[in-house]
């Protein structure tokens, strides 16, 4: 007799053909589709939670750092505790889709037009430099800032150019922050820049840009040891430590770049994650994980890189998303919003599963609890129903494969077995030659936990 478990989604094999008998394949207890389920360590399936409104505010690029959380509201910098925004500069403009990374015991923001610095209910806009135009501007600029000894441009006085900062000018806003090394990385376009050491807010115009690459960076993330950079042409290791600088202003490069494959990385789905949290691999430190249209991938430290959905699922194709790991309970998971879906990795597992109508702007972590923004507002994302869709139902549903039992004979099977804990009612669909051929059969649970019962 077939047993159906609920091991992760398998959209790459033939319904027909995922294995439900043998216990030791790979395909073992994988599904053709779970929606709206959280799939734990031992492959149960339980339905995702629902939505309570909690600030009837339009509010974007929400982040979470420990107990605060940040946010933009109309155009304003708010931060959020779970309960209440706060603007925190009421002068300051900044765009909607802003992005937000803990460097020491700050918080920098930038838009990719203003950066600027959270330093508890304080914001600091660095100012930007002025535009040069041509070599004439950066000329006069070299002029007025290069020191006028030559020792110093040659680094044999012992007072050197990097100790004076004359080559100093304050940090470019970009994208894609990152904080590794004492330094602030970032991308323009597709370039990374980084500012000087514990000096987040100026860079050093002799060495700023510290990499190129083809495509538009999507991404950077660091692991002990380099930085994971992605691209619209694929993702990159850069193992080293960046920029070093020695006492007398030498400058040398530390940063060696290789490909790791050329898939599309999509921006805004990289997050970082303790490698314990993945002990098949048996890696050390951290782990980023981050999506394209092949899948969601690992790269551990030393660059070595895994496609963790290889043969279960392939993505839907976006320019960007939304993503972040959350911990609930000893259940970790990978969430990353793709246009109308999040799709859901069990970082242990590999199991794969997705949400319906779960269309948030952005997902924060502020203390234990999750917080989507949305257009009606921030919800907290807990509950029964989906109060960001009007209070409507969860709808969870598994979609079994389809097995034809090792002939092509006409079949049928006498009786079903549930084996569940629900509150409700659970209905099922029956799909013969891959077409629906019964629709709401209704199987009636008492409220007796984990019950079984045949429907006939």
């Amino acid at each position: 007799m077939p047993s159906f478990r609920f091991a992760g989604m398998n959209t790459l094999t033939l319904p027909t053909a995922i294995d439900v008998f043998n216990g030791k394949s790979k395909e073992y207890g994988q599904c053709v589709d779970i929606v709206n389920c959280d799939v734990d360590d031992e492959d149960n399936a339980t339905r995702r939670e629902g939505s309570t409104l909690i600030v009837p505010s339009v509010a974007t690029s929400g982040w979470g750092n420990g107990d605060k959380g940040y946010c933009i509201v109309a155009g304003r910098l708010n931060s959020f505790d779970g309960a209440v925004l706060t603007i925190l500069d009421a002068n300051l403009v900044v765009g909607a889709d802003c992005e937000f990374a803990a460097v020491n015991d700050v918080v920098v923001f930038s838009d990719g037009t203003i950066i600027g610095i959270i330093d508890g209910a304080t914001v600091v806009r660095i100012d930007r430099p002025a535009d040069w135009v041509d070599v004439t501007d950066l000329a006069a600029w070299v002029a007025a800032h290069a020191p006028a000894d030559p020792a110093k441009w040659n680094g044999t006085d012992t007072n050197s150019n990097f100790q004076i900062d004359a080559y100093k000018l304050a940090t470019l806003a970009g994208n894609c922050l990152c904080c590794y090394g004492g330094a602030l990385f970032l991308a323009i376009d597709n370039f990374i820049y980084v500012t000087k050491t514990f000096d987040i807010e100026h860079m050093d115009i002799r060495y700023c840009v510290v990499a190129g690459f083809a495509g538009a960076v999507t991404f950077i993330k660091d692991v002990n040891g380099g930085l994971y950079v992605g691209t619209t042409k694929g993702c990159f290791f850069l193992p080293g430590g960046g920029i070093v600088v020695d006492e007398k202003g030498t400058i040398t490069e530390a940063f060696s770049q290789r490909q790791a494959n050329d898939f599309p990385a999509i921006k805004g789905t990289a997050v970082r994650v303790a490698a314990e949290f993945l002990p098949q691999f048996q890696a050390a430190g951290m782990v980023v994980l981050w999506a394209t249209a092949q899948g969601i991938f690992a790269g551990m430290e030393g660059g070595t890189v895994l496609n963790l959905s290889r043969d279960r699922v392939k993505l839907p194709t976006a320019a960007s998303g939304k993503a972040l790991f959350r911990d609930v309970e000893g259940l970790r998971q990978y969430l990353v919003s793709l246009g109308s879906e999040v799709w859901v990795l069990n970082v242990a597992s590999q199991a794969h599963s997705r949400y319906q109508g779960y269309v948030f702007t952005s997902i924060m972590a502020v203390g234990d609890h999750l917080y989507g923004t949305h257009a009606s507002g921030i919800f907290k994302l807990e509950g029964e129903t989906d109060a960001h869709r009007a209070g409507a139902k969860v709808d969870a549903y598994a979609l079994t494969p389809a097995p034809d039992f090792g002939n092509k004979n006409v079949k049928w099977a006498e009786s079903l077995y549930l084996l569940a804990a629900c509150s409700g009612d659970i209905t099922v669909d029956y799909y013969v030659n891959g077409k629906l051929a019964f629709a709401g059969d209704t199987i009636i649970f008492d409220d007796l936990a984990g019950l079984i019962r045949p429907r006939d």
